[in-house]
């Protein structure tokens, strides 16, 4: 799991690089190596990732899935990691799925789930399980992809596709792209961003292993919510290589199996474009 070369026309990413030193100590050892010593090392680095950038009380979901809260001066901030190589995927609601962030996910077993689209009434295309939905690729836009694989696609919101790569089967669209091959990125002067407000982020660590789902709260005493650039910010200090904004303000929504809806949106549920939802392993 992690990075694909995108289809023609699409610029490159890399794929998630082997650790050659650990193999080579590995059997030097005599232990076994392939699938097995990937699965355990994508194990460790997960725990390592989580040991660095969680706060506070840690809780693990599931297999592979973890949750965590913080708390800062006027701000509360709600964060899942995924390991993607040992989870059972992601998918994303169908385009006839119009309803509360959690309605989806429960159906259909996931561990958790934010919104995704944004809603006009969906800015930028959507996959759902193969079929494409929503409205048509532009440059204030990026898609986030995800193969059968766990392998993740995603684009800056500058560059256009006319058409979506075949290979991924889930995927939502957001803007604008907060970072880039771990460099944050200038935000489009837009007042929605300029502003603070509710958020929610995807981003990917690890070379594309670890997923990071986020939200932050806004438009409430004790938590103000983000501009951009704060949020490209918070996705720097959580670890994210690549980070994506998605709908905010009264849809931006976390709901965890068990939990319910751990965040505070800052009015009553609302029906959203489309869930993101994650299963553990």
């Amino acid at each position: 799991m992690g990075w694909v070369t995108p289809a023609a026309g699409q610029p490159s990413q890399q794929r998630l690089p082997i650790n050659i030193e650990l193999i080579d100590e590995q059997t030097q050892a005599g232990l076994l190596i392939g699938e097995t010593l990937w699965d355990q090392t994508a194990d460790d680095r997960f725990a390592a990732f989580v040991e660095t950038h969680a706060s506070g009380p840690v809780h693990w979901v599931g297999d592979g899935l973890v949750h965590f809260s913080i708390q800062e001066p006027n701000q509360k901030i709600n964060v899942a990691l995924v390991n993607l190589t040992a989870s059972r995927g992601v998918a994303v609601s169908p385009a006839d799925r119009r309803n509360v962030v959690g309605s989806y996910a429960s159906e259909i077993g996931a561990q958790v789930a934010i919104n995704g689209n944004w809603f006009a009434p969906f800015d930028g295309p959507a996959v759902s399980n193969g079929q494409v939905y929503g409205g048509p690729d532009h440059a204030y836009t990026a898609l986030i992809g995800f193969t059968e694989g766990n392998d993740v696609i995603l684009q800056n919101h500058r560059v256009v596709n006319n058409t979506i790569d075949p290979r991924i089967s889930n995927g939502v669209s957001g803007h604008p792209t907060l970072i880039q091959n771990r460099q944050i990125q200038s935000i489009n002067p837009d007042p929605t961003f300029l502003n603070r407000h509710p958020r929610t982020i995807v981003g990917v660590a690890d070379a594309g292993g670890i997923l990071l789902l986020v939200t932050v709260d806004g438009r409430q005493p004790g938590a103000a919510g983000m501009t951009g650039d704060e949020s490209a910010s918070l996705m720097f200090r959580l670890g994210a290589e690549q980070a994506l904004m998605l709908d905010g303000g009264g849809s931006s929504t976390m709901w965890i199996e068990g939990l319910g809806i751990v965040n505070s949106p800052p009015g009553p549920a609302r029906p959203v474009a489309n869930e993101l939802v994650a299963f553990s392993g």
